[in-house]
């Protein structure tokens, strides 16, 4: 991504204010028609989503690890950005405050089983694929790629849902689908798009949805249906989870 992609100021506060809803009906809906023919306006509005995606896992992923050593700081990390990018000011401490909030989120949140624990400690969601944008039938796709990738998993789920109305077995919108509910801890509807997957031999994804799968079923305390799953999956923690789930016994 080029990231001294030009920017005007009036073309980020009309992207500013498309991101975070805050266009009227007709705005949108004038935006959203020039987004499907102008593909300059349409990469800028990629940059300054995928900017955020960089900057949410790199935050949390440096308050995790603190996390994981007991150094955890209340203190608000302090971010530095070239002159040159003015409003991305504001977009970067927003994208800062959404990582603070979505770390409370998974230190906060109630794991009772131990199924559930060695869960939280094996998944991390699939990072999606590179989003090319471009003005092909692929571009709802790409769309709601990049919304995955910043999180908005219901608005993922919904444009893929509907490009999946059309090709239900497709296995790709299954894989995502699936991943997406993951991601909002709905597993059962995740264990379902990934079945879906399973069925198809030659998917590409057929590996990844095994994997998720034993995860899913893990997290749902279905310990001996997730190890058939996870046994036969190839992940660089395999042995290392069905080692822990032996001993959790």
């Amino acid at each position: 991504m080029n990231r001294d992609i030009d920017i005007s100021q009036e073309e980020f506060e009309a992207i500013e204010e498309y991101i975070q809803q805050q266009m009227t009906v007709e705005e949108k809906e004038a935006f959203t028609k020039k987004l499907s023919t102008d593909l300059a306006l349409l990469h800028k509005l990629e940059t300054v989503k995928l900017l955020i995606v960089g900057i949410q896992e790199a935050e949390l992923k440096k308050k995790l690890e603190k996390f994981h050593n007991g150094l955890l700081s209340t203190k608000k990390n302090s971010i530095h950005l070239p002159t040159k990018t003015f409003a991305i000011k504001k977009w970067l401490v927003a994208a800062s405050v959404l990582v603070i909030v979505g770390l409370g989120s998974f230190l906060f949140l109630n794991r009772d089983t131990k199924e559930e624990k060695i869960f939280a400690s094996y998944y991390q969601p699939d990072p999606g694929l590179i989003s090319a944008m471009s003005a092909t039938e692929n571009y709802l796709f790409d769309r709601a790629m990049v919304d995955y990738k910043v999180g908005d998993y219901d608005a993922a789920i919904k444009t893929w849902e509907s490009l999946l109305a059309s090709k239900p077995e497709n296995d790709t919108l299954n894989y995502f689908i699936g991943s997406a509910w993951l991601a909002k801890e709905k597993e059962n509807m995740a264990i379902t798009h990934f079945k879906k997957v399973l069925d198809n031999e030659n998917s590409f994804f057929r590996n990844d949805a095994l994997w998720y799968t034993g995860l899913a079923l893990l997290k749902s305390n279905e310990k001996m249906e997730a190890l058939g799953f996870i046994e036969k999956a190839e992940h660089d923690n395999k042995a290392k989870l069905l080692e822990e789930l032996k001993n959790s016994d």
